[in-house]
C-alpha cells in the first residue's frame, strides 16, 4: 500500500504491528491453562439441553413449517414412528412439505405431506418433488436388476 504522506505510513505500520501482537496475544490466551478453562465454561454454557432443544424444534416448526410440535409428535404417532415411503424406523424424522405450495422458505402449514427418514426426504429432495424423475429411476433400477440376473444366468450356463 503505498502513502504520500510519511506520518500515514507511520500510523499505517503501528496499527498493524498493533493487531499482529493482539492476535499473538489472544492465542497465547486461548492455550494457557486460563483460557482454555474460560473456553470449556463458554462451551458449557451454550450446551444444548432438553429444555434448549425442545425451544428449538418448537422454533423451527413453527417458523419453517407453520405447525406446533404437538403436531409433529401427532404425526409421528399416526406413522406409528416409522417412514412414511420405506416404512423404516426414524431416528430424526424429518418433516416433508410441498414445495410448489409454498416457494418461499416458509411452508403454510396445510402442505405438509408427512415425516420421512433422512434417506428418504434426501431422495426427494435430489429428485425435485417431480414423480416422473423417481418413475424413471425405478424403471432403471428394475432393469438394471434384470440385466443383471441375465448376465449370471448365461454366465452360470458356461461354467464347467
Amino acid at each position: 500500500m503505498a502513502h504520500k504522506d510519511p506520518e500515514e505510513r507511520r500510523c499505517y505500520q503501528a496499527s498493524y504491528r498493533r493487531s499482529i501482537a493482539g492476535r499473538e496475544a489472544r492465542r497465547r490466551y486461548r492455550t494457557s491453562p486460563k483460557g482454555r478453562a474460560a473456553e470449556r465454561e463458554s462451551q458449557k454454557s451454550r450446551e444444548m439441553t432438553p429444555k434448549r432443544r425442545k425451544a428449538a424444534i418448537q422454533w423451527r416448526l413453527t417458523t419453517a413449517y407453520g405447525i406446533t410440535l404437538e403436531q409433529r409428535d401427532q404425526m409421528l404417532i399416526d406413522q406409528a414412528g416409522r417412514c412414511a415411503i420405506c416404512a423404516d424406523p426414524m431416528t430424526s424424522p424429518c418433516l416433508d412439505h410441498d414445495h410448489a405450495c409454498c416457494p418461499g422458505p416458509r411452508a403454510c402449514g396445510k402442505c405438509v405431506r408427512g415425516l420421512l427418514c433422512q434417506s428418504c426426504n434426501t431422495v426427494l429432495g435430489r429428485s425435485k418433488d417431480l414423480p416422473h424423475v423417481l418413475e424413471a429411476a425405478a424403471v432403471y433400477l428394475r432393469e438394471a436388476s434384470a440385466r443383471r440376473n441375465a448376465y449370471v444366468l448365461v454366465h452360470k450356463r458356461h461354467e464347467p
